[in-house]
Parts: structure tokens; C-alpha cells; sequence
């Protein structure tokens, strides 16, 4: 009779419904950082006995453990239903062309076994999320509701930190960082949690407003406690996005007229941007607000990269292969995703991502005439990751929530306009 009982919570629904809550919610778990910190207690906060190496490891431990814990459950989802691998190949095939040239150019990598394990968690975090989306292929309001939700939850437990322990979560800079040891991350994630949540609000019924309302608001507060710049930015825009998205691409003769609007101020922004306005504007605001005018060493970073791009334009110098920065010597991160994928894969790996964006791009449009609902929320969160981007690695980081964010909307776009053709 005990074990009768128990075997409900096994089932397929269950297990799929854990999976997106462990999946998202361990974004918000102090993985990265703070963990070390609690880890071994008194030692590091106190008199700083333990070095930072010590620290570092602690926190990779902890962070591959709960990873792996994933991954297993993953796979017990996976060998339930194993037409998943089907539905990838089917739906997002350019993007896996793109990971399969990513895997070859570790043959010419200096670090082989560097690029092929962070290929294996680009690729095991892309099946997680697509045994997720497989699940909610016919209920997808369903899905956004219950991210938002886990999204929130892990938003809700830092804001408790930053007001129960703010020795822990504010650093002497003032930038919060929650558990998470820095600023831009915790910015991400409020980012995400926020998009997600004011989406339920305003455009989905919720499963519970008072709820989302609430985590709209802690998110908006750790957002602005975080001062990610970039973070508050992508916000703006995909909030405007989903608020704007029905005027422009929404049924009737008005919507041509808005998209005509629009086109006009691009090019008034186009022509402010060539005369240098815009320029002037940006080092001014930073000035004004005590940020750095070179956007925080990137601009530097960015001219090396650039350089070593030329070097090896075609093929790149292989996935895996760390930049050796002279600015910052013990640095290597490039900031961003697409600068990245040029130097690791050179121009082909570029245009293979770019391919599998426009398939993407051209599934929204699709979708467009399918959902508009549905399609005022993922796109304009698809769209602000690919700028988030821009200035962060995010899109080749497998842990990273802006990756997470990014797969789950490319396989919510793909699978609701093709899941008739392939009968999903």
C-alpha cells in the first residue's frame, strides 16, 4: 500500500513539473559565491583564514552537484519519453549545426577538454529545457505562469538576504548582490523574474495576482538595488515590448501605420546616432552618474578581441580556447556573446548562429498569426536576451538564466508554430 501511494509522485506530469522549478529556481540558489562563503562559515567572513582558491572550488562543487541533479532527472524524463531528441533535431536544427561545429573546432582548441565539457552543458541545459517545453506544448500560458513563479520564489529569498543579512548581500561597493556574489547576475535574474512576472500580470490570467504582484515588485527592487545598467535596460525594453507588440504587429489597418511610426524613428534615432548625439548623450549620462565612460573596461576588452578575431577570421581559434587579455591579464571573458562566438568559432560559427535566428525570426512572424497572446510575451523576451547579449556572455554560458531564458522562448516560438506539421 506504501509503495502504491508513493508512485504518484513519480509520474511523467510530476516529474516535468520539478524539473522547470529545480531548473529555474536553482539559478536563484547562492551557487556561484556565496555558498563558499556559508560553506565554511565563520573562517572566510570573519578573519579571511581560508583563501579565495578554497572558496572558488567550494562554490564549483556545490554548483556541478546541483547541476548534476538536474541532468539525472533529465535524463530519467528523457528515457520516459525519448522522441524528445526528435523534437530537437526537428524543430531547432540550425542551432544544433551551430553546437556541432562549436564541438569540431575543439579539435584546434588549446583546451580540448574545456570546450567539449562546456559543449556538454550547453546541450544537456538545451534538452532540459526542451523536455519542459515538450510537456507544456499544448497549455504554454501554463508554462510562463508556473516560471514566473519560480522565478519570483528565488527573487523573493535574496530580497529576504539583502534585508535579514545585508552584510552578506550588499558589498561596501552598494551594488546588491544577493547570493550571488555579483551584481550583474543578480541583475539577470531580477530582469528575467521581473519580464516574466509583469507578463502574467498584464497580459496572461494569473494563478494568483496578489502573488505576482508581489514578485514583480521585489524584483523591481532588486533590479534597481543591483545598478544593472544593462539589466534595467533589457527590462525597459521588453516590458515596452510586450505593451507595444499588439499595436504594431495586432490585427487591422492600424498596425501598418504604427510599423511606418516606428520605422521613421529608428532612422531619426539612425541619423542622431551618425552625427554623434547619441554618443555625446551616453558619456554624458555615465559621467553624471559616476559610471565608467568606457563601459566598465569593455571597450578595451572589445578592441583586443577584435584583434585576435583577425587572426583566425575563418575558423577561430577553436571552443574552449581562453582569450589572453593585456588590459586585464587574469581575465577571461570577452563580454560578449557574439564576440565570443567569433573568436572561438570563428566566421562560420557566427553565420551558423546567425542562420538559426533568422529561422527563429521568421517562426515568430509565423506565430504572430497563430497566438498573438502567446507571441506578445516570447518575442520581445527573445529579442531583449540577444541584447543583453551584446555586453555579456550569457548566450554561451549554460548556467546562465539569460541562456535559460533564451533556449526556453526559441522552443516555445518553434514547437507552437511547427507542432501540427511534425504532429507533436
Amino acid at each position: 500500500m506504501i509503495l502504491k501511494s508513493s508512485m504518484p509522485l513519480f509520474t511523467y506530469s510530476n516529474l516535468v513539473k520539478a524539473l522547470l522549478f529545480i531548473t529555474l529556481f536553482i539559478l536563484g540558489l547562492p551557487l556561484d559565491g556565496q555558498l563558499g562563503r556559508f560553506s565554511i562559515g565563520s573562517m572566510y567572513v570573519g578573519d579571511g583564514a581560508v583563501p579565495a582558491s578554497a572558496v572558488e572550488e567550494i562554490s564549483k562543487t556545490n554548483t556541478m552537484i546541483f547541476w548534476l541533479i538536474i541532468y539525472l532527472l533529465a535524463f530519467l524524463v528523457f528515457i520516459r519519453k525519448s522522441k524528445h531528441a526528435y523534437f530537437l533535431i526537428k524543430i531547432i536544427p540550425l542551432y544544433l549545426i551551430f553546437l556541432l561545429y562549436l564541438f569540431m573546432s575543439t579539435f584546434w582548441s588549446t583546451e580540448p577538454f574545456n570546450g567539449v565539457f562546456e559543449l556538454f552543458q550547453l546541450l544537456a541545459t538545451t534538452l532540459v529545457c526542451s523536455i519542459i517545453v515538450f510537456y507544456y506544448r499544448n497549455k504554454p500560458y501554463q508554462l510562463i505562469q508556473h516560471a514566473a513563479l519560480a522565478l519570483g520564489a528565488a527573487q523573493f529569498i535574496s530580497f529576504l538576504l539583502v534585508v535579514i543579512a545585508p552584510s552578506l548581500a550588499i558589498p561596501p561597493n552598494g551594488r546588491w548582490v544577493g547570493m550571488y556574489g555579483a551584481p550583474n547576475y543578480f541583475g539577470a535574474l531580477a530582469f528575467c523574474s521581473l519580464c516574466v512576472n509583469a507578463a502574467v500580470l498584464r497580459v496572461l490570467k494569473p494563478l494568483s495576482s496578489r502573488v505576482n504582484v508581489l514578485f514583480v515588485l521585489v524584483s523591481l527592487c532588486n533590479l534597481l538595488g543591483t545598478n544593472s545598467v544593462t539589466s534595467a535596460l533589457c527590462a525597459c525594453i521588453a516590458l515596452g515590448g510586450m505593451f507595444v507588440w499588439p499595436y504594431l504587429f495586432g490585427p487591422g489597418p492600424s498596425a501598418h501605420k504604427n510599423q511606418l511610426l516606428l520605422a521613421l524613428f529608428c532612422m531619426f534615432l539612425a541619423l542622431l546616432y551618425f552625427v554623434g548625439v547619441i554618443d555625446f548623450l551616453i558619456t554624458e549620462g555615465l559621467s553624471s552618474s559616476g559610471r565608467s565612460t568606457n563601459l566598465s573596461g569593455r571597450s578595451e576588452i572589445w578592441a583586443e578581441a577584435i584583434s585576435a578575431i583577425s587572426n583566425n577570421f575563418i575558423l577561430g581559434h577553436g571552443y574552449g580556447t581562453k582569450p589572453q587579455l593585456v588590459s586585464i591579464p587574469r581575465l577571461h571573458d570577452l563580454h560578449s556573446s557574439y564576440l565570443t562566438i567569433l573568436y572561438s568559432g570563428g566566421v562560420v560559427a557566427f553565420a551558423l548562429f546567425l542562420l538559426s535566428l533568422l529561422h527563429v525570426a521568421r517562426s515568430i512572424f509565423l506565430l504572430n498569426s497563430i497566438d498573438l497572446v502567446l507571441c506578445r510575451i516570447v518575442a520581445p523576451i527573445f529579442f531583449t536576451t540577444l541584447i543583453y547579449s551584446i555586453s555579456e556572455t550569457a548566450l554561451v554560458r549554460p548556467r546562465s538564466p539569460i541562456f535559460v531564458m533564451f533556449i526556453l522562448m526559441i522552443l516555445l516560438i518553434q514547437i507552437n508554430v511547427y507542432k501540427r506539421r511534425y504532429k507533436l
